[in-house]
């Protein structure tokens, strides 16, 4: 959940499969999923805040892990140009999603801030 004076205002989800993660080799990814912010509260910088959080976050709860994925749709050009600021790196992976191309977009979680 991401929280603003006491409100929710967005979520997102952070998820590590047993199966196998489809978008990456690396059995070491964590999958940023269904990440949102309430349309009251976008455009005010807090999903970019939220992103920039998720390196501590990932840390903390998923210590063994190196990596967090994403997908984007590749006609969001909002979102890709939000991730791209928050430090995700597209590698040139893509993925045939359901409605089209998506995206890979990879955060580095070995770096330091």
């Amino acid at each position: 959940m991401i929280l603003y004076q006491g409100h929710l205002i967005g979520c997102f989800a952070l998820f590590t499969p047993r199966t196998g993660n489809p978008y990456t080799p690396n059995d070491q990814a964590i999958i940023f999923k269904s990440f949102s912010i309430d349309s009251r509260h976008q455009k005010k910088g807090y999903a970019l805040k939220a992103l920039h959080s998720l390196s501590d976050i990932a840390r903390e709860h998923y210590p063994m892990r190196n990596e967090i994925v994403l997908t984007v749709h590749h006609t969001n050009t909002p979102a890709i140009q939000l991730y791209k600021k928050a430090g995700f790196v597209d590698q040139g992976l893509r993925y045939a999603g359901e409605y089209g191309e998506e995206l890979i977009f990879q955060l580095d979680l070995t770096v330091s801030k």
